[in-house]
């Protein structure tokens, strides 16, 4: 029987470098297994990177530590090159993503603590950090992004949120990943996470009793 295909949200990758003790935590620790095969894109993997070098002053790992962490985890993964011909549009274009990455690999499970935007997920939700940035567009490529987004139904930010995370795809495409996951290394990998604070996991984080 084949292992199940499943994408990880990035709130499951920062609750594991947050507790040894918790769920997410256990999930990375078993990437290589044949358990499960474990797919991410482009824009998912600068997600986790983004996101994970927030926490930066927040835990004790440092920034050469999560560098060590990403490498391995790119290098396990099914690393999937994903064209947006399908939008799932969702509440928050970043959820899109991954959604958008499960319907490309054939997933079976998402992985998410976001229960809202994934109601077929048991987890909690927990909405990451937006940045607001104002565009000057000229008349014309206004007007034609408008009819398109009433065309799909969406509204504009969400289109052009899509449009952007399309063309760093594309202008990164499996370079970025290619690069990090050669340095991939178990022994790098293990001695990062071990660096995990050893306390009780948030309560979404917990393993059932």
């Amino acid at each position: 029987m084949s292992p199940a295909q499943i994408v990880i949200d990035t709130n499951v990758f920062v609750a594991a470098l947050r507790s040894q003790y918790g769920a997410s935590y256990k999930l990375f620790m078993l990437l290589d297994s044949d358990k499960f095969e474990f797919n991410l894109s482009v824009p998912l993997a600068v997600e986790y990177e983004e996101a994970s070098k927030r926490l930066l002053g927040k835990i004790p790992l440092k920034a050469r530590d999560i560098d060590d962490i990403l490498d391995y985890v790119f290098s396990v993964a099914n690393r999937r090159k994903v064209h947006y011909l399908w939008r799932p549009f969702l509440r928050d274009p970043k959820d899109d993503m991954v959604l958008e990455l499960a319907v490309s690999a054939s997933c079976e499970i998402i992985v998410t603590y976001n229960k809202i935007d994934f109601p077929a997920v048991l987890a909690k939700n927990r909405r990451n950090a937006m940045s607001t940035i104002s565009l000057r567009l000229p008349d014309s490529l206004h007007k034609q992004v408008r009819k398109l987004a009433e065309k799909e139904s969406v509204s504009i930010n969400q289109l052009v949120t899509l449009a952007l995370a399309e063309k760093i795809s594309a202008l990164l495409t499996e370079e970025y990943l290619e690069t990090r996951a050669k340095r991939g290394s178990r022994k790098k990998f293990e001695r990062a996470m071990a660096k995990v604070p050893k306390v009780e996991p948030e309560e979404y984080d917990r393993l059932s009793r």
